[in-house]
């Protein structure tokens, strides 16, 4: 048997609905980050207002620190399945897998420095190659590692966030103005705020930058939150992430994702979201009455919000073991195949909403809006991956990432792959 791309009859099917939902749980929340500025993107709104309020509460209760993990324990259960395959055919694996995570690599820089500063593929990369080292580990050594690694991230990161609730004092952000008049524009103003992107000048130039360009300002701001965005990998996402590609790992090796175990399925996905759903929701409403309770809210946020993720990859697992989704999830699913590219056009139908080069919206829509259009964001390129997968075997980037990864031209339509 010759190493290739995986088919879609031999995929398993609670995977690509799990990354078809997780990529929207993903634009859930990256749509703030597309919209607005980095101080505001997470933070709680500066002024007290019904609709931002909601808006806040909804993305940080069903959606923040939930679906990245999710996508992130899907990351390491795909690691699982291409080494089940490689030792199935008796053939090597870390060579082919080493050139996949250098595809990532670059599209990843591609994706940070030209469109995005939140891109998380450079990330995976990086971190994926760790992966190597843990591939023939126990499952259950494998889960146990991922827990306390995941323990260790949330605790790191909810000290963060407290950290920068106790910072701000609870005090509101004044409304400024974004006229080009107002102050230094692009890398001016931030090294006027001695990069802190609380600091009235960066704030005030990034609306600017963003919502009117020109593209060398936009790219200031967007090289110099990426690299803020590296030293939070160090400082507690990194752990975040390995901890959820050792549960992923560790779920596929023992059988968690088989239709068979769907009563341990619900059981988790009961558990997790008994306890995680409720604490989450909890923690919004006191963020955004500030003070000592917004400081635990946070702080306990990096804990509750990836044990919800796992009851909720626990529970759409369920939904699809017991056949409760096969009436409505092609589309899904379809995502889910194409994740790559969906989660690339993700970022750039948002831009196109919010930035100078498209309607140039930055930082001018209110938080329970953007979520409307980063459902439509979603639904629309859900509904693209059903039409393109009609016809052919890969997502377009996905083809170009197999093509990398296993050194020839992959047949991209149906009728080549058949005819071949």
């Amino acid at each position: 048997m010759t190493a290739g791309p995986i088919e879609t009859g031999d995929r398993i099917a609670a995977l690509d609905v799990l990354r078809g939902v997780a990529l929207l749980g993903i634009v859930m929340v990256n749509v703030f980050s597309f919209g607005l500025p980095l101080q505001e993107a997470f933070s709680r709104p500066p002024v007290a207002d019904p609709v931002e309020d909601a808006g806040f509460l909804v993305m940080r209760s069903l959606f923040q620190f939930k679906w990245m993990p999710v996508f992130s324990m899907l990351f390491g259960a795909g690691l699982a399945v291409q080494v089940a395959r490689a030792a199935a055919r008796g053939e090597g694996f870390v060579g082919r897998y080493l050139r996949r995570t250098g595809v990532l690599l670059l599209v990843g820089l591609i994706h940070a420095w030209l469109l995005w500063y939140g891109d998380i593929l450079v990330w995976y990369a990086v971190l994926g190659v760790g992966l190597l080292a843990v591939r023939r580990t126990p499952p259950r050594t494998l889960l146990v590692a991922g827990a306390v690694l995941l323990v260790i991230g949330g605790l790191i990161g909810g000290g963060l966030g407290m950290a920068a609730v106790a910072t701000s004092g609870g005090a509101e952000t004044v409304v400024v103005d974004a006229s080009p008049a107002s102050g230094p524009r692009g890398w001016d103003a931030i090294t006027a705020a001695q990069f802190d992107p609380s600091r009235l000048e960066w704030i005030q130039a990034e609306r600017v930058a963003y919502a009117e360009g020109p593209w060398r300002d936009a790219a200031a701001f967007r090289v110099v939150s990426w690299l803020y965005g590296l030293v939070l990998l160090v400082l507690g996402w990194g752990f975040i992430a390995f901890g959820c590609f050792l549960l992923g790992a560790g779920l596929l090796r023992s059988g968690f994702f088989a239709p068979e175990r769907r009563r341990l399925q619900g059981r988790v996905a009961a558990i997790c979201l008994g306890i995680g759903l409720p604490a989450e929701i909890l923690g919004g409403v006191l963020v955004l009455g500030g003070g000592l309770p917004a400081m635990v809210a946070e702080l306990f946020h990096g804990l509750t919000g990836p044990l919800a993720a796992v009851g909720f990859l626990a529970g759409i697992t369920w939904l699809v073991s017991s056949g409760r989704t096969a009436a409505w999830d092609a589309p899904v699913r379809a995502a889910g195949r194409a994740a790559l590219s969906v989660y690339l056009g993700q970022t750039i139908l948002g831009l196109m909403v919010f930035q100078w080069w498209g309607l140039g919206l930055f930082a001018a829509v209110p938080r329970l809006v953007m979520l409307l259009i980063a459902l439509a964001i979603w639904l629309v390129l859900s509904a693209a991956a059903t039409l393109w997968l009609a016809r052919f075997r890969f997502g377009p980037v996905e083809w170009v990432w197999r093509t990398a990864t296993y050194g020839r031209w992959q047949p991209l339509r149906r009728r080549d792959a058949a005819a071949g």
